[in-house]
């Protein structure tokens, strides 16, 4: 790292590569040592080829640059690949049924599938990023899909639980996926299917209503599709929960400015939104 003086301020110099699997990369707690610089910086980070970047968590980006002053400016020469983290799918739901004239059901535990996890997140004001991505890949996570819905059958008394979700793309094959829904059950009748988790490249299937059986003649609602990378997850049926939304190829939380020098093809070397 080298600090020059340009124009009366001082300007810092600094150039990093990354030769290693990485998880929850971060610019100031690895790159910095957990020291902020107090100066704008003239960084130059870059991704070794065959090096994947992923997260641990939807909240937390692959590549997190966000700490650097004002007027700062980082170029990324990624060489690798930069995967967000797949949603989780949503629970189907779950029902009990209550027998006492007359009979009802309670329904519990639905959930919308989780939104996928971005790629890179940098922020600042004024803080510009120039990514060189031609040998590259940024991709976003899918979102989780949805939480199917319940079935009853007021005739018989008798309810059908709901499918789960599938698990959102992302990650590499050394994790990331989005994790399956569970199946929703029933105490009085078919339980659901539990979805399948996503995987490096697609998003996880559904897993199926409950159906049939000698108490409840009704279909539950199946777990939604999770998403690919970038993609959205669907919704579950029978008026089921949502499916999560895609992360973001780059976040950019502040009023920089995002430029692709090179590898900005969307769905080749870019999969998800770049702001």
């Amino acid at each position: 790292m080298f600090v020059f003086p340009l124009g009366g301020q001082s300007l810092i110099q600094k150039s990093i590569t990354i030769s290693a699997i990485q998880t929850d990369w971060n610019l100031i707690t690895d790159g910095f040592g957990g020291v902020a610089p107090a100066i704008r910086t003239n960084l130059t980070l870059t991704i070794d080829a065959g090096i994947d970047l992923i997260s641990s968590s939807n909240a937390i980006a692959a590549l997190d640059l966000t700490g650097l002053p004002t007027d700062s400016v980082i170029t990324l020469i990624n060489n690798g690949n930069i995967f967000g983290v797949g949603g989780d799918g949503g629970d189907g739901e779950t029902t009990s049924v209550e027998l006492e004239p007359p009979c009802f059901t309670i329904p519990s535990g639905r959930q919308s599938g989780q939104t996928g996890g971005p790629a890179i997140v940098y922020d600042g004001t004024n803080v510009d990023l120039n990514i060189t991505n031609a040998s590259g890949r940024i991709w976003s996570g899918g979102g989780g899909g949805g939480g199917g819905a319940d079935c009853f059958k007021t005739s018989n008394c008798a309810a059908n639980g709901g499918g789960g979700g599938g698990g959102g793309a992302g990650g590499s094959t050394v994790s990331g996926f989005g994790a399956a829904g569970a199946k929703g059950t029933s105490n009085n009748g078919n339980d659901g299917v539990a979805g399948t988790a996503g995987t490096g490249d697609t998003g996880g299937s559904g897993g199926s209503g409950g159906a049939g059986g000698t108490s409840a003649s009704c279909t539950a609602g199946a777990g939604g599709a999770g998403g690919n990378f970038g993609s959205a997850g669907s919704a579950g049926g029978a008026g089921g929960s949502s499916g999560g939304s895609a992360g973001l190829a780059v976040d950019k939380n502040g009023t920089g400015t995002t430029t692709f020098v090179t590898g900005g093809v969307q769905g080749v070397d870019l999969i998800g939104v770049a702001q």
